[in-house]
């Protein structure tokens, strides 16, 4: 009986471990996405500009 309630106990924090594990990476990579983003669409506006430029 002890042993079963240490195994549910090692399960149940092991799952909440990875789930916040999952959750930071899952955040941090969301956050650097949308900096790219901004950049991204900062870029191409500038590029756009040299282009019309160009043109």
């Amino acid at each position: 009986m002890m042993m079963m309630m240490v195994m549910m106990m090692m399960t149940t924090t092991v799952m909440m471990m990875l789930s916040l594990i999952f959750l930071f990476i899952y955040l941090t990579t969301v956050n650097q996405l949308r900096r790219l983003i901004r950049n991204y669409k900062e870029e191409n506006k500038k590029n756009f500009k040299i282009t019309l430029q160009f043109f």
